[in-house]
C-alpha cells in the first residue's frame, strides 16, 4: 500500500512539476521580453472618445449600427508621444479607417474568405511619430458584413505605446488558456510518441494514438481561440479558418479513444462520428457557398450540435460498457475516466453557454474548455502510467522507459541505438554481458550485438551462434509455457540436455541467463540474452527484457528497412555498384578535397557492339565484370556507375605513382577479362579546390583515349 501511495504521489508531483516549468518559462519569457522590448510605457487610451454630437464614450461602448451606418469617434493624442509609439487596439467584425489631424494613417477592410466576410477578432497597429503629439485621432468603423446578425462589431483594448509591450500584455491576459493549450499539445505529443515506439499497440490499455491526435487537435484549436497565435503570426483569415474547421476533425479520434476504453468495442461508433463530421463540414460549406450565409451565423449552432452528438455517442458507448460489465460480473475500471470526461463535458458546455447566451466580450471563449481538457488529459495520463508500472518491481520502470525511448530515438542509426540500449540495460541490471542473436536463416542464430562489463575483456561474437533446433526452439517453448518468461538460474541443467550450449556457457563462465525472443509480426527474428547478474536482479531483468524486446525488434526492423532503402536508392540494380545519386552525395558531401586523391573516369568502348551481337544479357554480363574488376583494384565503396557504359572510381593512395599503377592494373585486368576500356585519370597531390575541374580534366583524358582508339581502328 505504501508503494502504491508513493507512485501516486510521484505522478501528481510530475504533473504539477511540468505545469510549474511551463508557467515559469512563460512568465520569464513575457517579463524579460517586456523589459527589453521597448522603453515606451503603455498608456490606456480606451476612455475619452467623443462622437460628432460631442458625447463622450469608452471606445468599447461604441457599437456599429445594424443598418450599415458607420460610427465616427475622435480623441486627442497625449503630448508625450515618441517616434517608437503606436496606437494599438483590437477590433471585432468591423471595417475601419484612421486619420491623424485629418491625414489618413491606417485602413482595414475585411476580405472575403472561406468563412465569409466576418473575421472575428483582429489586432491593429497604427504607427505614430513625435510630430503627432497632441494631434486628433479620428476613427470611422462599420460592420464588415450586414448579414451577420451579431451586434458585437466594436473596438476595444486600445493603448498608446510600444507595439511589442502590447503583444506581451495580450499574452499575459491569455496566460491560462495559452498555458493549458500548450500542455494539452505537449501531452498529445507524448502519447503519439508512445504509440510510435511501441509496435504492439493492442497490448496498450487504450488507443494511445487516437488520444494523442485528439489532444493535438483540441490543444491547437484552443490556442487559436486565444487569439495569441493570430497576434504573433499576423494571419487573420488563416486563424479564422482554423477556428471554424479544426475542431470538427477532432471528433473521430476522440470517439476512437472513448471506444477503446471499453471491453465491448464496436467499429460502428467511429464510423458514425466520421460521417457526422463530414456532414458538419459539408453543411458549413454548402450554407456558405450555395446560400451565401456567413459562417459567423452558422458556426455557433453547428458547434453545439457537434458537441451534442459527441456527448450522446459517449453516453451510448459507456452505457453499453457498463451493461456488459454487469452482465459478466466484472469491474468497469472506468471510474477515474468518468471524472475526467465529465469535467471536460461540463467545462466545455459552460464555456459555450457563457459565450453564446451572455455574449461575453473579450478573449474568454475557450478558457473553460481548455481547463476541462487539461483536467481530462492528466487523469488519462495517470491511468496510463499506472498500467505501465504494473508488476514492475524494484527498477523504476518509468525512468527506464523514458531512457529506453531516448536511446531508441537518439540516433538516426538503429545500430547505434541498439548498442546504447544494451549498454544501458547491462549497466542498470549489473549484468556481465548482454547479447543479441539474430536469425541467419541457416538454422542458426548468430551473435550480432554485444555489450561487456568493463571488468571483462571484449571479445568478438561474430562466430558465436546457437542452433535453432535443440536450443532456440526449446527456449521459445519454455518462454511461452512460463508466461512469457525465461530464466535459467542453474546452467548445469544444460550439461546433459545440450552439451554444445553448456560448453559455450562454461567458456564464458556464465552463471545465470535471462532470455527473451525478439519478434516482428509474430515471427521470431532474434534472441536477447542477459548474462551473469546478481541473483536479486533476475526477476527485474526478466521484466525489463520483456519490455525492451519491443524496442529492439522495431529498431532491428528499422535497420533492415534502412539497408534495403539505401541499396535501392544508392546502388545500381544491374551491377551492384553505387549509382549516380551515391556519387553526387559522396562528391559533394563526404569527399575531402583538402587531401590528396586520385580520380578515374572510364567507359566500355564496345558495349553497344557486344549487346548487338550477344543480346542485352551479354552486355549486362560485361557491365557486372567491369564492376568486379574495378572493385578489386579500387575497393567497392569507391566505384560508381554513372550512366550506361560510363564509370568512375576514386583512389586514395598516398603517392601519385601508386595511383597510376592501380589504373594500369585495372586496365590490364579488364583486358584479361576481354573488356575493352578507355580511361582518363587525374591525381591531385595537394587536393583540389573544385571537384568539377578534376572531373573535367579526367573526362578530357578519356576523350583523348577514345580519339586515339578511333584513329587506330581507322
Amino acid at each position: 500500500m505504501g508503494k502504491k501511495n508513493t507512485d501516486q504521489n510521484r505522478i501528481i508531483l510530475t504533473v504539477f512539476s511540468v505545469l510549474a516549468i511551463f508557467l515559469i518559462i512563460y512568465i520569464v519569457t513575457v517579463t524579460v521580453g517586456l523589459d527589453k522590448a521597448s522603453d515606451s510605457k503603455l498608456r490606456d487610451f480606451n476612455g475619452g472618445w467623443t462622437d460628432n454630437s460631442g458625447n463622450s464614450y469608452d471606445i468599447e461602448d461604441v457599437r456599429v449600427d445594424d443598418y450599415g451606418v458607420s460610427s465616427m469617434v475622435s480623441r486627442k493624442l497625449p503630448m508625450n508621444i515618441t517616434d517608437g509609439d503606436c496606437l494599438c487596439f483590437e477590433s471585432y467584425n468591423v471595417n475601419l479607417d484612421v486619420w491623424i489631424d485629418g491625414v489618413a494613417a491606417y485602413s482595414f477592410k475585411s476580405e472575403e474568405n472561406i468563412t465569409g466576410l466576418g473575421y472575428g477578432t483582429a489586432y491593429h497597429e497604427v504607427g505614430l511619430s513625435e510630430s503627432d503629439a497632441g494631434g486628433t485621432v479620428q476613427i470611422r468603423f462599420e460592420r464588415s458584413n450586414l448579414s451577420i446578425t451579431s451586434k458585437r462589431g466594436h473596438l476595444e483594448n486600445m493603448y498608446v505605446g510600444g507595439a511589442v509591450p502590447y503583444v506581451y500584455m495580450v499574452m499575459r491576459s491569455n496566460l491560462l488558456t495559452v498555458l493549458s493549450s500548450g500542455l494539452i499539445i505537449f501531452f498529445g505529443l507524448v502519447f503519439l510518441l508512445i504509440s510510435f515506439v511501441i509496435s504492439d499497440n493492442e497490448r496498450l490499455p487504450f488507443d494511445v494514438a487516437s488520444l494523442g491526435l485528439a489532444s493535438l487537435i483540441i490543444g491547437a484549436w484552443l490556442l487559436v481561440l486565444s487569439t495569441v497565435f493570430q497576434l504573433i503570426s499576423g494571419h487573420i483569415y488563416i486563424v479564422r479558418n482554423l477556428d471554424r474547421f479544426l475542431i470538427l476533425v477532432a471528433g473521430v479520434p476522440l470517439i476512437c479513444f472513448f471506444n477503446s476504453l471499453t471491453y465491448k468495442k464496436s467499429r460502428i461508433y467511429p464510423l458514425i462520428e466520421f460521417w457526422l463530421n463530414v456532414v458538419s463540414i459539408a453543411y458549413l460549406l454548402i450554407t456558405r457557398f450555395v446560400f451565401g450565409i456567413d459562417m459567423m451565423n452558422t458556426f455557433q449552432k453547428m458547434l453545439i450540435l457537434f458537441f451534442g452528438q459527441i456527448i450522446v455517442l459517449t453516453i451510448v458507448i459507456f452505457v453499453r460498457h457498463e451493461r456488459y460489465c454487469r452482465t459478466n460480473g466484472i469491474k468497469s475500471g472506468l471510474r477515474f475516466y468518468y471524472v475526467g470526461i465529465s469535467a471536460f463535458i461540463i467545462f466545455s458546455l459552460t464555456d459555450y453557454c457563457l459565450y453564446y447566451f451572455k455574449k461575453m466580450i473579450g478573449n474568454t471563449y475557450g478558457t473553460l474548455t481548455s481547463v476541462g481538457t487539461f483536467v481530462l488529459i492528466p487523469i488519462v495520463l495517470v491511468q496510463f502510467i499506472r498500467w505501465w508500472t504494473k508488476d514492475r518491481r524494484v527498477v523504476e520502470i518509468e525512468r527506464f522507459t523514458n531512457r529506453a525511448l531516448q536511446y531508441a530515438l537518439s540516433s538516426d542509426s538503429p545500430d547505434e541505438s541498439i548498442r546504447l540500449m544494451l549498454e544501458y540495460m547491462g549497466t542498470e541490471l549489473r549484468c556481465k554481458r548482454v547479447i543479441v542473436f539474430e536469425d541467419s536463416h541457416n538454422g542458426r542464430f548468430h551473435g550480432r550485438y554485444a555489450w561487456f562489463d568493463s571488468s571483462l575483456e571484449k571479445k568478438s561474437i561474430d562466430l558465436l551462434y546457437v542452433p535453432y533446433k535443440g536450443a532456440v526452439d526449446r527456449m521459445i517453448s519454455s518462454y511461452k509455457e512460463n508466461g512469457n518468461r525465461y530464466v535459467l538460474e542453474d546452467v548445469e541443467r544444460f550439461k546433459d540436455e545440450n552439451p554444445s550450449i553448456y560448453n559455450m556457457l562454461m567458456t564464458y563462465r556464465v552463471e545465470n541467463v535471462v532470455a527473451n525472443p525478439l519478434e516482428v509480426d509474430g515471427v521470431v527474428t532474434g534472441i536477447l540474452l542477459l548474462l551473469d547478474m546478481p541473483a536479486n536482479n533476475i526477476d527485474e531483468a526478466s521484466s525489463v527484457a520483456n519490455l525492451t524486446s519491443y524496442f529492439l525488434s522495431q529498431l532491428i526492423l528499422r535497420r533492415d528497412d534502412q539497408k534495403r532503402m539505401r541499396i535501392y536508392t544508392y546502388n545500381d540494380s544491374l551491377s551492384g555498384a553505387q549509382n549516380r545519386r551515391a556519387y553526387d552525395e559522396f562528391v559533394f558531401n563526404r569527399l575531402d578535397l583538402a587531401s590528396s586523391f586520385g580520380y578515374m573516369m572510364c567507359t566500355i568502348s564496345d558495349l553497344e557492339e557486344i549487346s548487338d551481337k550477344g543480346g542485352f544479357e551479354a552486355g549486362d554480363a560485361v557491365i557486372a565484370d567491369m564492376v568486379t574488376v574495378m572493385s578489386e583494384v579500387f575497393g567497392k565503396e569507391n566505384v560508381f556507375r554513372l550512366a550506361g557504359s560510363r564509370f568512375a572510381a576514386f583512389g586514395f593512395e598516398t603517392d601519385e605513382t601508386y595511383f597510376y599503377d592501380d589504373v594500369a592494373r585495372f586496365e590490364k585486368n579488364a583486358g584479361d577479362k576481354g573488356i575493352s576500356v578507355l580511361a582518363g585519370a587525374v591525381y591531385c597531390i595537394n587536393g583540389a579546390k573544385d571537384i568539377k575541374t578534376v572531373v573535367k580534366r579526367a573526362n578530357e583524358k578519356m576523350k583523348e583515349a577514345i580519339d586515339d582508339a578511333s584513329k587506330r581502328r581507322g
